[in-house]
This record gives C-alpha cells, sequence and structure tokens, in this order.
C-alpha cells in the first residue's frame, strides 16, 4: 500500500535468526504484500543498523536472536522513531516477556508457531496505521502552508511574517 501523495512504499524490516523460517516468512510477505519494501537482517545488531540507515515503517522481529535480542533491539529503535510499528513474532510465550513487550511498546505480539491469518493481520494493521499516519501528516503541512504562505504566489504572508519577527524579536 503506498500513500498516494509521496509515492514512497512502505518499508517492513523482518529481522530472524532462523536462516529457514526467515527465507520462508520472506516469500509469504512478497507473495501477500508485493507492496511492501522489504529488509531483512538475521539479528538485532544488524536489524537496529538497518533500521537507522533506512528507517522502516514497520519492524517484525524474532525475541531471541544472537548478538543483541528483540526486545533490546526495540528499546534501541523507540529512541530513534518512536512511531515505528512493531510487531514481535516469537516462541516466548511467558507472562514476564509479554509484559516487557507492551512496557516497550511493541504494537503486536505474535506466537510460533505462527497462525499466518494472525500476523497477516497484524502486518496490515500495521499497513493501515501507517497509511493513516503519513496521510494526516501530509494535511499537517497543508494546513501549516497554507496558513503562512500565500496561495497565488507561494510567498510568505503576514502570518509567517509576524510568527518570525516574534521568534526574532524573542532571541
Amino acid at each position: 500500500m503506498e500513500n498516494a501523495a509521496d509515492d514512497k512504499p512502505i518499508t517492513l524490516l523482518y529481522v530472524e535468526d532462523d536462516a529457514d523460517i526467515q527465507k520462508r516468512l520472506a516469500s509469504i510477505l512478497h507473495l501477500k504484500f508485493p507492496q511492501l519494501s522489504l529488509l531483512m537482517a538475521d539479528n538485532g545488531k544488524d536489524g537496529l543498523d538497518l533500521f537507522r540507515t533506512h528507517l522502516p515503517d514497520i519492524v517484525l522481529t524474532d525475541i531471541r536472536m544472537p548478538i543483541m535480542d528483540g526486545i533490546q533491539m526495540s528499546i534501541e529503535i523507540r529512541r530513534v522513531d518512536n512511531n515505528a510499528r512493531i510487531i514481535v513474532l516469537t516462541a516466548v510465550s511467558d507472562v514476564n516477556s509479554i509484559l516487557e513487550a507492551i512496557d516497550i511498546g511493541i504494537n503486536r505480539y505474535v506466537l510460533k508457531p505462527v497462525i499466518f491469518e494472525k500476523l497477516i493481520a497484524s502486518i496490515e494493521r500495521c499497513i493501515e496505521e501507517t497509511t493513516i499516519r503519513r496521510m494526516l501528516q501530509q494535511q499537517e503541512e497543508t494546513i501549516r502552508r497554507l496558513a503562512y504562505y500565500d496561495s497565488l504566489t507561494g510567498l510568505a504572508n503576514r502570518q509567517m511574517f509576524n510568527k518570525l519577527f516574534h521568534q526574532a524579536h524573542a532571541h
């Protein structure tokens, strides 16, 4: 699903240390969501590096991984972008892990063995949330532009002059 305003595809980062699971699920993701731009990593550190470089909209991650686990990666992702949608896909089902995921702000928690309908529904919901967030950002920018710039000439209007004047005066 793409935002019609800027045609930027929604990006999903998939972090999984099991190569077989990663390959199978990546194939399913490509088939079910061909509009997504998919990034993949096989541990939390590489996933975090990819996140910092590409700032994907959605993160799908395992919890137990080498080098850096999915929980620590999610904590670091929240420090970079609090709006990123994070889906945890894991066999870890103990109450403490689930509560920790909630505290971090994990958006969805899907247990292994995967019930694909639940995983697909989680991803679809994150895509919808991302699309809505992008539309709201675009509308806010349009309102800001209309408030401070003349629609005919594109030049700053009196409102912008007053705003800049007050900022300069306060400085």
